[in-house]
């Protein structure tokens, strides 16, 4: 297994950026309960496990890497104890540190291991009580058991998850007509956006999405339709124009209307 195919081998800060870094963690936590203000509190809390994964790398980086290389080696540690499922396991090899350094994530079993492994020492502070019941969730799988956390669901939501990302693209669809009929596109995508109770950068992201859930070529097929239904009615002349646009407005409300309820429908089936 080559080196180049697995993730690069973690490197030490340097003392001053690490200062840095727990500088910011500082200041960010200071940031959420000074104010006692919620505001940003959710990209701040993202900004703070991000930077918290960057010192664990790397000051621990080497602990991971041997963990997964345990895993490469076929070793699996008990949740409840820490200890090594096979105490004849030779665990203090160097090997170990080495093939974690260079695997490249492409058998599952194995990554099934690596991450139990992980989270029996839980380096990301999880709660104890979730880390042991995903560890031991995938020890059971290791096992061709299923715990209650990993257990297949019965209702499919395939067809959830496809309607919505229809009804997303009919969303971008409505904000490109509008934008050819002369309207200012930030204007129009405040419109549709509003419609469909989000804002304007997550329906940047959706469209930015959308060619990878649904295909590049139907969606630039659809979007170039609703651009040349803009064009058309803005070739119309007012009145004809403005009767389009109405017209419009009544497939945005009932597209909007159809995609919140589809999304409260699956936030319910997921919270099941």
């Amino acid at each position: 297994m080559s080196a180049e195919k697995g993730r690069p081998r973690s490197r030490p800060l340097p003392q001053a950026q690490i200062e840095e870094l727990v500088a910011e963690l500082r200041r960010l936590e200071e940031s959420v309960h000074s104010d006692g203000s919620a505001s940003g509190k959710d990209a701040k809390s993202r900004r703070a496990l991000r930077l918290a994964g960057v010192l664990i790398e790397s000051l621990v980086g080497w602990a991971v890497d041997h963990q997964v290389g345990l895993a490469v080696d076929g070793v699996l540690y008990e949740p409840l104890d820490l200890q090594p499922a096979d105490e004849g396991d030779d665990v203090d090899d160097r090997r170990h540190g080495q093939a974690g350094a260079v695997y490249d994530w492409s058998n599952p079993a194995v990554n099934r291991r690596a991450l139990a492994n992980l989270l029996a020492a839980n380096p990301g502070g999880f709660p104890e009580e979730l880390a042991l019941e995903c560890a031991l969730g995938l020890e059971a799988l290791l096992l061709d058991e299923t715990r209650a956390l990993f257990e297949r669901r019965t209702r499919r939501l395939e067809d959830t998850h496809y309607a919505l990302a229809t009804l997303r693209l009919r969303a971008v669809e409505h904000v490109t007509f509008y934008a050819n009929t002369g309207a200012d596109r930030d204007q129009a995508e405040r419109k549709v956006a509003q419609a469909y109770d989000i804002d304007t950068d997550r329906l940047r992201r959706w469209e930015a999405r959308l060619p990878y859930l649904l295909g590049p070529v139907g969606v630039g097929e659809s979007l170039d339709r609703a651009a040349l239904a803009g064009m058309t009615a803005r070739r119309l002349g007012l009145p004809l124009c403005e009767a389009e646009v109405r017209k419009r407005d009544q497939r945005l409300r009932s597209d909007s209307a159809s995609h919140n309820a589809a999304r409260r429908d699956l936030h319910e089936r997921i919270g099941r």
